[in-house]
């Protein structure tokens, strides 16, 4: 009883009947089929009868193999740097033109106040020149 009792404030169950598996709580309804079902799936290489059994329930046997082919993977990291390398390169290119557009209206502009601030100057020197006659 006292073992009961420990395992009740480790595992954490207010329920009786409880049960665990390999440490795992058993959530579900407590019948043969999903205690069995919840027991072969806890495999990492089921046994033959478990595999025998889900087929005959038509319940769908996970594959062996876990992951993604290393040439698959490194076709993918592959395929996702250069898609980001070029479009870096697209951006770079996008921005130089966008500096040198606005270096052009920039350099517009300060010529055309140039031109502006000399040709007020010059009606000046004009006017003075004409009060002067």
């Amino acid at each position: 009883m006292e073992e009961n009792y420990k395992q009740w404030h480790e595992l954490g169950i207010h329920l009786v009947p409880m049960l665990t598996i390999n440490g795992e709580i058993f959530e579900g309804q407590l019948n043969p089929d999903n205690v069995f079902e919840a027991i072969c799936a806890g495999y990492i290489d089921m046994p033959k009868g478990c595999k025998k059994w889900l087929e005959k329930e038509g319940i769908e046997i996970p594959d062996d193999q876990k992951g993604v082919e290393s040439s698959t993977l490194f076709l993918i990291v592959g395929v996702l740097v250069l898609a980001n390398f070029f479009l870096v390169l697209v951006y770079r290119n996008y921005l130089q033109k966008e500096i040198k557009n606005d270096m052009k209206i920039q350099v517009s502009s300060a010529v055309s106040q140039y031109v502006a601030l000399s040709q007020i100057k010059e009606l000046e020197t004009d006017k003075t020149l004409d009060s002067i006659e």
